[in-house]
């Protein structure tokens, strides 16, 4: 049986294109940001902050997504 892709998958798909050009371009904006208004003593420790928060919301949502496709299996 060969399954139809669906018009809300395809707008999914696009749409999530979308928001990891957003993130991308964000992530760049914040990193100007940190460079431009924290001492540059400081600005790795921001720099490493940002990145972990990124790392762990990332890791979160992943694990989410998995959680999420195994119900839907079952």
């Amino acid at each position: 049986m060969s399954e139809r892709i669906k018009i809300s998958d395809v707008l999914i798909i696009i749409l999530g294109i979308f928001i990891l050009i957003v993130l991308i371009e964000l992530y760049f904006t914040l990193n100007e940001l940190i460079s431009t208004w924290i001492s540059y003593k400081y600005s790795p420790i921001y720099r490493a902050l940002l990145n972990a928060t990124i790392l762990v919301v990332s890791l979160y949502y992943m694990n989410k997504l998995k959680n999420t496709r195994q119900k839907n299996k079952t």
